[in-house]
């Protein structure tokens, strides 16, 4: 009797299909917790976003949520802003206990100069700014630009940010939104080959965009 009980559960977790469960949370620092909740249909595995910029105050922040497979192939994105600063983000699927051994660090940016340039700025309050000539490092193949608007509660801001970025930061970002902390933003971003070629960028995801939310949120408040 007991057999045929455990084989009528089998079956109707089976027939009913058995939701994902993810750790839910945002927060500042290496690591954040949140409470399991079932993940939505498609999105099949669990994972991590880390972020660390120099844009302003230095700043570490942590994404843990529900993420659909394809998005385990996003790697290092890197916008490097020259004297304004430099933002990476990378995002790691794992499930379960896995997630515990993501490392706390992200790896070392790529500093070589790679013979690129960008312009590059970094401006609050307005979709203009005064461009500087940034120095392409590493994989930085491309000239990035992204402008924003962002909301908390009542508060609207808009930010524009430029500089070199390698393709990983392409493929994640263009004409996306995302949020931080309750910063909702909504932002359109544009890549071109540093030699000044339009770029062919695949489709995009959109999670850097909880890094600029959250670059954001800190300037808010600091």
């Amino acid at each position: 009797m007991q057999s045929l009980l455990i084989i009528c559960l089998l079956a109707s977790l089976i027939a009913t299909g058995m939701s994902l469960m993810c750790e839910i949370c945002e927060g500042f620092g290496h690591t954040c917790e949140g409470p399991l909740h079932p993940c939505p249909s498609g999105f099949d595995t669990c994972g991590i976003i880390q972020t660390e910029g120099t844009v302003g105050p230095q700043i570490k922040a942590t994404v843990k949520t529900c993420f659909p497979v394809s998005a385990c192939e996003e790697g290092f994105a890197v916008v490097n802003l020259g004297s304004f600063g430099t933002l990476a983000t990378k995002v790691t699927c794992c499930v379960g206990h896995e997630c515990s051994k993501v490392p706390h660090t992200l790896p070392p940016i790529n500093t070589h100069l790679n013979g690129k340039i960008c312009p590059a700025c970094y401006s609050m309050h307005s979709f203009t700014c005064k461009e500087e000539i940034a120095q392409c490092t590493g994989d930085q193949q491309y000239c990035f630009e992204i402008a924003g608007t962002s909301n908390m509660g009542g508060l609207t801001m808009t930010t524009v940010m430029k500089g070199c970025a390698n393709i990983d930061t392409c493929n994640d970002t263009l004409h996306a939104s995302g949020s931080f902390d309750g910063v909702c933003v909504i932002a359109t971003a544009n890549c071109t080959l540093a030699s000044g070629m339009a770029s062919s960028i695949p489709e995009p995801t959109g999670l850097f965009l909880q890094a600029f939310a959250g670059i954001l949120l800190v300037k808010l408040f600091s």
